[in-house]
């Protein structure tokens, strides 16, 4: 495990209200993001499950499930299982095969999922947080790191990251992987914008140790 300091970006203007620290913290398919934010959270950053928060999207049935059902439909496409649900699996097999659906997805999507990712970052911020970390895997794509003070980034090499998804059942499929993986942003593209990379060159675990890093160097924060 090696923890490398990336240069400096210049600070992008935040719009008000600002009172916090900003922090994306991004990594491809597999990279053992989820379970940073999670020990992270266990150290007393507060962290937004983004990721979390755009299957609520598909998840209630309001604007944002009747337009990406509608849009499909006029694609002559069917997104919905037998209870009337957004079925994702087969969502995902069809925007991960195909640039057109893909951005039919997300230009619904990811408007949503910036308005609801400002509402937490407001909420925490009621709360007194000085600190909040966006734990979400698309996080430039949705243009998140434009009103973030840092990006951290999990580097996990493509060897190690392949057996971490191959091991979350059966519907997980190296084809699947890297379906997925090609379409998020580069390694290269992450490294050149990244303010912190944390490379997981072992399949031991190692977020404790990063956590534990991290929380000793932001202790005035939390």
């Amino acid at each position: 495990m090696a923890i490398l300091v990336r240069n400096k970006r210049a600070l992008p203007i935040i719009p008000p209200p600002r009172r916090s620290k900003i922090i994306m913290l991004t990594g491809q398919i597999s990279s053992g993001k989820t379970s940073f934010g999670r020990e992270l959270a266990e150290h007393g950053f507060h962290v937004i499950d983004a990721d979390g928060l755009s299957r609520q999207v598909y998840a209630e049935k309001g604007d944002a499930f009747r337009r990406i059902v509608y849009a499909f439909k006029l694609l002559k496409l069917d997104v919905l299982d037998k209870k009337g649900n957004i079925d994702t699996e087969r969502l995902g097999s069809l925007v991960f095969n195909n640039s057109f659906y893909m951005k039919t997805l997300t230009d619904i999507t990811f408007p949503l999922g910036r308005e609801l990712i400002a509402k937490e970052i407001q909420s925490a911020e009621k709360k007194g947080k000085k600190l909040i970390i966006i734990d979400i895997a698309f996080g430039f794509e949705v243009g998140i790191d434009k009103f973030c003070d840092e990006v951290w980034f999990i580097d996990t090499p493509f060897n190690i990251a392949l057996p971490a998804y191959l091991a979350r059942g059966a519907f997980a499929t190296e084809a699947k992987f890297r379906l997925i993986r090609s379409s998020q942003m580069s390694r290269r593209e992450h490294l050149q914008k990244a303010d912190w990379v944390f490379f997981n060159d072992r399949e031991v675990d190692a977020v404790s140790e990063w956590a534990n890093a991290m929380a000793r160097l932001y202790k005035d924060y939390l």
